[in-house]
């Protein structure tokens, strides 16, 4: 129902109201005949244009609806959306001419699927960063790590997330992180110690704690 001259937004994006403009906008391109064509030739291509994509935007803009809440690392966020603004060939349309079209979630990372009403270009948007060769923890392995050092499990980080109202991972999700921290703590706690005890013996053959065997005299306080 796209037609060559401009004609008012449409007000309602349902079957009906599209079927009644498309009828309504077909009548009268047929009842003005000669008149309509010649009046068409006088528009601007930039006006038929902007008309013609005002138009698509009402007609997909609420095409799926996303609810709730979500943890968004908002630089890597900002960063998607400022390489996605440069305009798409041919007709130069960009990020504001996009519509959702479907979200993919990997525990509590958000994977938005967007598609230009204009060109047709797909891209996506992630609410955090997924790159596992990156040194940050992503939010999924932030949030395991807060929950172990806090000493609650994934039933009080479930309950804490419902009452955000923010979608939480899945427990095979959760469990699949929490053995990746527990090595990293594991890995961090042995380091420790060790930095620990070689600070403790120098400490020792400072102050003369040493046997005649060469043995330190470590004070030990239980």
């Amino acid at each position: 129902f796209f037609v060559s001259t401009p004609v008012a937004p449409i007000a309602s994006t349902s079957d009906a109201d599209v079927a009644v403009s498309s009828s309504t906008i077909n009548n009268k391109d047929c009842s003005s005949g000669h008149d309509n064509q010649m009046s068409s030739n006088k528009i601007d291509e930039s006006e038929l244009f902007a008309t013609v994509l005002n138009e698509s935007m009402t007609l997909t803009s609420d095409n799926l609806e996303v609810c709730s809440r979500r943890m968004v690392n908002v630089e890597h966020l900002f960063k998607q959306i400022f390489n996605s603004s440069v305009g798409h060939e041919p007709f130069n349309c960009n990020v504001t001419n996009m519509y959702l079209t479907k979200e993919k979630r990997v525990g509590l990372i958000s994977i938005f699927h967007l598609k230009c009403k204009m060109c047709g270009l797909e891209q996506t948007l992630e609410t955090d960063v997924l790159d596992r060769s990156t040194k940050d923890m992503d939010v999924n392995l932030a949030t395991t790590l807060a929950a172990v050092s806090k000493g609650i499990g994934y039933s009080q980080c479930e309950e804490m997330m419902a009452v955000l109202n923010v979608p939480f991972m899945a427990h095979k999700t959760y469990q699949r992180c929490h053995k990746s921290v527990a090595e990293v703590i594991c890995k961090t706690a042995l380091q420790t110690i060790e930095k620990a005890g070689k600070e403790e013996a120098a400490l020792a053959i400072a102050s003369g704690d040493v046997d005649e065997e060469g043995i330190l005299l470590l004070t030990v306080i239980m």
